[in-house]
């Protein structure tokens, strides 16, 4: 699959998961070095910021995954008083990382999770 077809379908899902949900407020496909191969993000959000970010969350879960847990790291989850994002893993080196409203229902956005991760996983 060609590259531009394939962040095109990744931009679809990515829209597809913030359209489905108002409580998902942004989303992107971020490489484990940080930068973002498709967004969905809020119009402020400053995407190399996020993405740096990203990989250092993604890298610090991974080490503690590991360490701790002795497993792979499949998902991880921040919440907040304000928000929570929630990172999955994607074959390669890529993750999907999800913005979420504090007040959301934790089991329809996992839910929304496991269907645009599954979507993800064949485009990448």
């Amino acid at each position: 699959m060609a590259l531009k077809d394939r962040s095109r379908r990744m931009q679809v899902t990515l829209l597809g998961l913030r359209t489905a949900s108002e409580d998902v407020t942004g989303a992107c496909v971020v490489s484990r070095d940080g930068l973002i191969i498709a967004s969905e993000l809020p119009e402020d959000a400053d995407e190399e910021l996020v993405g740096a970010m990203a990989a250092t969350a993604i890298a610090s879960a991974e080490r503690l995954s590991r360490e701790w847990l002795h497993g792979e790291l499949r998902q991880t989850w921040l919440m907040t008083s304000q928000g929570q994002v929630a990172i999955a893993l994607l074959p390669g080196d890529a993750a999907l990382l999800l913005m979420v409203r504090a007040t959301a229902n934790a089991g329809l956005v996992q839910l929304g999770l496991r269907q645009a991760v599954a979507e993800l996983s064949r485009v990448a």
